[in-house]
Order: structure tokens, then C-alpha cells, then sequence
């Protein structure tokens, strides 16, 4: 399987230019022949909307765009990271979440289910956290769609243990080949060497590939 990986740099609150720029990248995707093409955590609104997200407006409009993205899909596998609104009351009103997108057909969704509220994070506050573990079977592989926070429930990255689950653990029970991992997290000076470090040890734990795209540029 042959997979594109944008890291793009949205702008938040811009949906038009941000579906502009991954329908641009879905079209280059297939220029390469490729079967997937994987964007960032919240590429269609950027990342961090913060009290953007307290306008239900803001987000009953982002989701007017992923007919757009649905549609470029036709002939190749995307995932990409939107704001979903939580239908299953009582909670929070939305999720973080990563659509696959196939052959012009919204296949499955996955809703982060780690959410930090530490440091510069506040997703607690919005989002309801996804309750299961989300694979999709393509192109003769097992894939699991995770969002930044889920890989990260592993001892000396987090301040101290924060999570009751670890969803690789339950990816890795349902035979998952490829882990896919969607990511907005900031930069710090060595974070990149870090955070490798941090892929590894999850790769080796798993026996998985994995698959890994960060949001970049400076909002």
C-alpha cells in the first residue's frame, strides 16, 4: 500500500481555504498513484479552535465541507481530522475526530479518546472522549486510527499517569498491522527527536507499522 503523508498548516476558522489545500493534496495523492492519504488532527478547522468551539455555529459550519472532501475521495483512502458534534447525550457537544473517507463514502469515524488537559491543553472542556477502538480493514491491511494524545499513554511522556485505558493495547488485540496516528501537537526544542523516541517504543511494543503526521507551521 503506497500513502501520502500531508502535514499541512491550517488556518483555524478558514474552512474553505483549509478544504481547498487538502482537496489540492487528495488530487497530488492520486498523481502518485497512492491508495491513502492521511492529513492532520483537525486539518479541516486547525488546531487549537479553543473558544471557537463555544459558537455551535462554528462547527455546524465546518461539517457543510466534508461533502467536498468525501467526494475527492473517489479512487483513494483519506483520513482526516474534523470536529464531530456528540449525538449520544448526555456529554460534552463534540468529539475530535479522524474520518476515513473510500471511493466517495464516509467508511468510519474515530473520536480521540485521550484527551489532555495539561500544560497548554484544554480538550476536556470540549470534547467527550470515544469509547472504543477504531480499525478499518483496506487495501489487505488492518488499519487502527488513533488521535495524538491515544499513543501517548506510555510511562516518563506524560506528566504522570493520567489514563485508565490504553487503546493500542486494544488495537493490538484486534490484529491491527498499521497504526495510524493524526497529530497537532507543538513544537519545543527537541521535540521532534522526542517524540520519535516515543513512536519506536510503540512500534516495537505493537509489531505494528506505524504511521505518524503532525500538524505544522504556526497557526
Amino acid at each position: 500500500m503506497r500513502v501520502a503523508l500531508v502535514q499541512i498548516d491550517p488556518y483555524i476558522g478558514d474552512f474553505s481555504g483549509n478544504t481547498n489545500k487538502i482537496c489540492d493534496f487528495i488530487q497530488k495523492a492520486k498523481s502518485e498513484r497512492c491508495d491513502l492519504v492521511v492529513f492532520s488532527e483537525m486539518a479541516l478547522i486547525g488546531y487549537p479552535p479553543r473558544d471557537l468551539l463555544d459558537k455551535p455555529s462554528f462547527v455546524r459550519a465546518s461539517r457543510r465541507y466534508w461533502p467536498r472532501i468525501q467526494e475527492a475521495s473517489t479512487g483513494i483512502g483519506v483520513i482526516c481530522g474534523v470536529v464531530s458534534e456528540n449525538e449520544n447525550a448526555p456529554g460534552k457537544p463534540y468529539h475530535n475526530t479522524a474520518l476515513f473517507f473510500a471511493d466517495g463514502k464516509l467508511i468510519t469515524s474515530a473520536h480521540k479518546r485521550l484527551l489532555p488537559s495539561y500544560d497548554v491543553f484544554d480538550e476536556e472542556r470540549y470534547f467527550e472522549p470515544g469509547d472504543r477502538a477504531v480499525w478499518v480493514d483496506f487495501k489487505g491491511e488492518r488499519l487502527g486510527i488513533t488521535i495524538c494524545e491515544d499513543i501517548w499513554n506510555v510511562a516518563d511522556y506524560l506528566p504522570r499517569p493520567l489514563y485508565h485505558c490504553d487503546p493500542l493495547n486494544e488495537l493490538g488485540a484486534a490484529g491491527v498491522e498499521i497504526l495510524i496516528n493524526i497529530s497537532a501537537s507543538p513544537y519545543h526544542v527537541g521535540k521532534a527527536a522526542w517524540v520519535g523516541e516515543l513512536l519506536k517504543t510503540q512500534a516495537q511494543q505493537f509489531n505494528q507499522q506505524l504511521i505518524y503526521v503532525n500538524q505544522v507551521g504556526g497557526n
